[in-house]
């Protein structure tokens, strides 16, 4: 499965000089004079060539889905945890893994008593699934040091044998209270006091328990709250991953091509451009049309499923992996999810004169917040867009403005 990379690394040999620079994120002038003067224009936009995707499928593709107190929004970033059974999209089921941080300085002989109470304080800010019943949740011990950062989704890190406690999440909770039993903080008194805290204590798995009919998402802001004789003190989240197990089989629709956010899928596109020969590009615009009321079709009374208002542009180079080129918001009146950079532009130059090493391009997901978000993408195959202005694009496509020749 391929790893992704950020924009700026390095690819399997240049594009071209400019590419280069601008994959680098070096400050090159484009020896063009053109650049990204159209403004997100409409289909029938008179400038404008439609190239309906020669191909579009969905494929394996590596999602991240973990962060560290560092990243920006961490406040806001979310372990998943439990289990789906989506009517049109299939089960997903997933596993939330968080670390707590000993604060930076503690009452006064806090730790030389024993700790009488540990509570997980869990802040709720994401659910996807069945909100009228009740998703019960395991909570066991993780056994050994693990990164958030750069694990892929379909990572379970291992566990200490039994279940610590459970709890049960109900409709309308924001922050769940789970007091740990008084056992476990016997076996883990002197572990939590400890100036060593950070290093030998691993955090939480948060699992499905023999319950569960929706996914929960916990964030950044939770934490583990100790108490000994009437001193709290607050063990602040440092680290959350989503542990997700997909759909066994890719869903299928005749009329949509199903992305799910965290299940390592997504909707490889491929172009032919040899009718544009060797033309000159001043812009390039990738899109995709979603259909935001398919979201709600087929929903059990009390059925949550989130829709992706965001999506990520990757470029693919043979042997190497994705490039993160770019993302776009959805275009709500449209309905469309609009590409557009100077690198896109800069990639179709290449592939139009024959000299990129981009082979296709990947849609997927931002690395973050953590999500099994779902977007029903438009799968029409746009007979006769590419020729006739009247007829409206709406299945993947790259609308392109070329460079008037002479001009």
């Amino acid at each position: 499965m391929r790893r992704l990379r950020p924009l700026g690394l390095r690819l399997a040999g240049p594009l071209s000089a400019a590419a280069l620079c601008l994959l680098l994120l070096a400050a090159c002038e484009d020896p063009s004079g053109v650049g990204l003067t159209v403004l997100d224009p409409s289909e029938n936009d008179p400038r404008a060539r439609s190239i309906p995707a020669d191909s579009a499928a969905l494929a394996p593709f590596e999602d991240v889905t973990g962060a560290f107190l560092s990243a920006q929004g961490f406040s806001a970033f979310r372990g998943l945890a439990g289990r789906v059974d989506d009517p049109v999209y299939g089960t997903t089921i997933s596993f939330a893994y968080l670390d707590v941080l000993a604060p930076s300085s503690f009452p006064d002989g806090f730790r030389d008593r024993p700790v009488e109470q540990a509570i997980l304080r869990l802040n709720r800010g994401y659910v996807y699934g069945d909100t009228m019943a009740t998703t019960r949740i395991d909570v066991r011990q993780v056994s050994e040091e693990w990164s958030a950062v750069g694990s892929p989704a379909d990572t379970l890190f291992p566990v200490q044998d039994g279940v610590i406690t459970t709890f049960d999440v109900a409709p309308g909770d924001s922050l769940i209270e789970v007091p740990l039993p008084a056992d476990w903080i016997a076996a883990n008194d002197t572990t939590l006091r400890s100036t060593q805290f950070s290093t030998i204590f691993h955090g939480f798995q948060l699992s499905p328990g023999d319950q569960a009919s929706a996914v929960y998402g916990f964030t950044g802001g939770s934490s583990l709250q100790l108490i000994s004789q009437g001193d709290t003190v607050r063990y602040g989240v440092s680290e959350l991953f989503s542990g997700i197990e997909g759909p066994p089989t890719t869903p299928v629709s005749e009329d949509y091509l199903l992305l799910q956010d965290g299940t390592s899928r997504s909707l490889e596109l491929r172009f032919d451009l040899a009718a544009l020969t060797q033309s000159a590009i001043n812009t390039v615009f990738l899109r995709v049309t979603a259909d935001t009321a398919a979201v709600s079709m087929d929903l059990p009374a009390g059925f949550v499923r989130p829709f992706a208002r965001q999506l990520a542009l990757y470029g693919l180079v043979d042997g190497q992996d994705p490039v993160l080129i770019t993302t776009a918001t959805l275009n709500e009146e449209r309905q469309t999810f609009s590409f557009a950079s100077a690198v896109l532009t800069d990639i179709f130059q290449e592939l139009v004169l024959g000299r990129s090493e981009v082979t296709g391009f990947a849609l997927g997901f931002p690395l973050a917040p953590s999500s099994i978000d779902v977007i029903p993408l438009v799968r029409s195959s746009d007979t006769g867009c590419a020729d006739d202005p009247a007829v409206t694009c709406r299945g993947p496509r790259a609308t392109v403005f070329l460079i008037p020749s002479g001009g």
